[in-house]
């Protein structure tokens, strides 16, 4: 089972990718620009705003992904109180 620690690991590694990635991905956008091609400007917007909704939805997702977490460990904690009461019953 996954842990709620692996969880949040995992949403600060995808942040951190991203973070990297937006660094470079705008390097890259604004690099190849080319003097008369009249397509780029509208290409160059379609990328920049695909990565930014793909941000908005990675947050969302880690946003998430620390609510679960949250709740594996108040499960854990119940069950674990749980397992005590029983073996406190016998």
């Amino acid at each position: 089972m996954t842990k709620p620690e692996e969880i949040r690991r995992d949403a600060r590694t995808m942040k951190a990718l991203m973070d990297m990635f937006d660094r470079s991905f705008m390097g890259f956008v604004n690099f190849y620009e080319e003097p008369g091609n009249p397509n780029l400007p509208e290409e160059k917007e379609n990328a920049v705003v695909a990565f930014y909704h793909l941000e908005e939805l990675v947050a969302k997702i880690q946003k998430d992904m620390e609510q679960l977490a949250q709740n594996m460990e108040i499960c854990e904690v119940i069950y674990a109180a749980s397992a005590v009461r029983r073996g406190r019953g016998k």
